[in-house]
């Protein structure tokens, strides 16, 4: 069993962190199951096989960066909820509140990256589980030597970063009511690349160029591509960045 430190009430968040774990994702899973009725706030600088966006991993240095991962109890969500549109609050929360602490501007990158000019800050997952939605946050803190291929950035230069305002920005701008607060039109106007030609992949290899001109209600790119604008789910096809 996962053994948990500084567990206590924060607003309406059981809040908890372990020195180290394979995965917030895996671990939170104990503590959903001793307070299923209540949003869990997990946190760890020390994850050492986090999991990103199909299936890929979350490349992470022990100290350097942070993982959490929140649960977020269905009974809780409104009825009805449109998780598309959730998700985009989501992401636009957790944009808002790294924004609190980072002095360069942030975007998101469809469909749940956090970007620092052109370089990657921060990965999102989220899953529908039976009885929670669970979110999952991993963020570059301090710069490093970033492994070949990966084109990395991170909140700091310095570990004299405010990791303590950090969490607090987190656990006040993901809590459900200011989640559901957020203008779904947030997560639109932060996006990186809108209205630009990019580059993009298809899920065969090839490399095209396109217009980026948003995200459509079911959560899929509209690219204009050859003088045709069509919405593509992830997975069809992905943004690529230019290398900064």
């Amino acid at each position: 069993m996962t053994q948990f430190q500084g567990i206590d009430w924060v607003g309406d968040w059981l809040v908890a962190s372990v020195d180290s774990c394979d995965s917030t994702m895996t671990a939170i899973d104990d503590l959903v199951r001793q307070s299923p009725e209540h949003p869990i706030f997990l946190y760890t600088f020390g994850q050492k096989s986090g999991r990103a966006q199909m299936g890929r991993s979350w490349t992470e240095e022990p100290g350097k960066s942070l993982a959490l991962t929140l649960a977020y109890p269905q009974g809780a969500l409104p009825k009805n909820t449109d998780w598309v549109a959730l998700n985009k609050q989501l992401s636009a929360s957790a944009l808002m509140a790294l924004q609190r602490v980072c002095p360069e501007p942030l975007l998101l990158k469809w469909p749940n990256d956090v970007f620092r000019g052109t370089r990657k800050l921060a990965g999102i997952l989220q899953e529908l589980r039976s009885d929670h939605l669970m979110f999952g946050l991993g963020v570059n803190l301090y710069e490093r030597a970033w492994p070949e291929g990966v084109n990395g950035a991170a909140l700091w230069k310095s570990e004299a970063g405010l990791v303590g305002e950090l969490l607090d920005c987190l656990q006040h701008h993901m809590a459900l009511s200011q989640v559901l607060a957020m203008p779904v039109d947030g997560f639109n106007k932060a996006l990186m690349f809108l209205g630009e030609t990019v580059q993009i992949q298809w899920a065969t290899g090839a490399i095209q160029e396109a217009v980026f001109c948003g995200v459509d209600e079911r959560g899929s790119a509209i690219l204009e591509v050859e003088n045709q604008r069509r919405a593509y789910a992830h997975g069809q096809v992905r943004l690529l960045t230019p290398k900064g």
